[in-house]
């Protein structure tokens, strides 16, 4: 993967993140959340391509796609190098 394509990838992750995280940690009544549950949550029912879809760029929507073609185990990798810590609040 280019490295374009990666930083598009990890931006799209991060707002995904911001977008969900107050009903995430709503949802779980608890403070933090843990890294396992964040990159599940960013990944899961095509949450990065909705909440990434509002830039509606055609390189973001290109990345998503080649990312998506990843291996499940590899798509996780990825979101480890945007969710460096153990837990998120």
């Amino acid at each position: 993967m280019k490295t374009e394509t990666l930083n598009l990838i990890q931006a799209a992750a991060q707002t995904t993140w911001e977008a969900i995280a107050p009903d995430i940690i709503s949802a779980i009544e608890a403070d933090t959340v843990d890294r396992e549950i964040v990159i599940e949550a960013v990944l899961d029912a095509g949450r990065i391509e909705r909440f990434s879809a509002a830039f509606l760029e055609p390189e973001l929507t290109a990345a998503l796609v080649e990312f998506r073609s990843l291996a499940y185990c590899d798509q996780i990798a990825i979101m480890e190098t945007v969710f460096t810590f153990s837990s998120y609040g």
